[in-house]
């Protein structure tokens, strides 16, 4: 075990997977966290609206199933991942946007409802490809260690994916006691949308150096 988790922290393709996944997992879950009080400060609505927020979500992640195989035979995993975390990017800052705009909020329910449904893609891309990527990352490391490893890096992905957890909790808590989550005022709920943005591009900066072309350079 010591080993493999030596040799995972020398793993570049795994480094990259990791940070991206990290960065990725805070912001989109930071937004998971804040969204009770964004449906209700941001789209002057109630719990109930939230259902309506994660009907569009639901349903446009579903229907991307079925595309996202299809797209994977002529596009790289590395590809896909980069126009998911775009994806998530450029629609969270859209938070602060609408809850922001000057309208009633039967039409911000409705602009909420396309933000989800536009996210919805990126994360069904996300979901899907993560396993193949981690995959690809176990070959790369048989490729140098000739064995196979994959319960160092399942395990080290469970971790990440509880570290990330505590992250979003960090980014979500101290953006809401910073500036604020109160009826008067609650734009450190807003803000933790574009934050969300900032971390899904700081990964999908990352996931652009994943080397892709790693088994014809040691085939």
């Amino acid at each position: 075990w010591g080993e493999g988790l030596k040799d995972a922290f020398k793993n570049l393709p795994f480094l990259i997977y990791a940070g991206a996944f990290f960065l990725f997992t805070i912001g989109f879950l930071a937004v998971q966290r804040v969204l009770p009080y964004w449906a209700e400060l941001g789209l002057d609505g109630d719990e109930s609206t939230i259902t309506f927020l994660l009907i569009p979500f639901i349903l446009v992640a579903v229907l991307s199933y079925a595309v996202i195989p299809i797209l994977a035979k002529f596009m790289h995993m590395k590809w896909l991942m980069f126009i998911a975390l775009g994806i998530i990017a450029s629609g969270m800052p859209f938070l602060y946007i609408i809850g922001k705009a000057n309208l009633e909020p039967f039409w911000k329910t409705i602009a909420g409802m396309v933000l989800f449904g536009y996210c919805g893609i990126g994360q069904a891309i996300i979901y899907v490809m993560m396993i193949p990527m981690l995959g690809d990352i176990i070959d790369y490391d048989e490729s140098f260690s000739g064995e196979r490893r994959e319960a160092v890096y399942n395990g080290l992905s469970a971790f990440i994916w509880k570290a990330s957890m505590a992250g979003s909790i960090l980014l979500a808590s101290q953006s809401m006691s910073l500036w604020g989550n109160s009826v008067e005022n609650f734009l450190g709920v807003l803000l933790v949308g574009p934050l969300a943005g900032i971390f899904g591009l700081l990964g999908m900066i990352l996931i652009a150096f994943y080397p892709s072309n790693w088994r014809e350079n040691t085939g």
